[in-house]
């Protein structure tokens, strides 16, 4: 079968899936505070990052 005779709704009825919209896939979660070895090392790399690494090529 070639990939121009795929749909969703032939897959779906194929394979007897129903389809959620509308609906959270994931579930509701808790801020928490970031432990201070995580928000070190993201202040120490982060400037890392926002480097041009780029070399010119002459």
């Amino acid at each position: 079968m070639s990939y121009s005779d795929f749909s969703l709704s032939k897959v779906k009825r194929d394979f007897n899936l129903t389809t959620v919209e509308n609906g959270r896939f994931l579930p509701e979660t808790q801020s928490i505070e970031p432990s201070l070895y995580l928000k070190e090392a993201l202040s120490e790399g982060l400037p890392l990052a926002t480097e041009d690494f780029e070399t010119d090529e002459s």
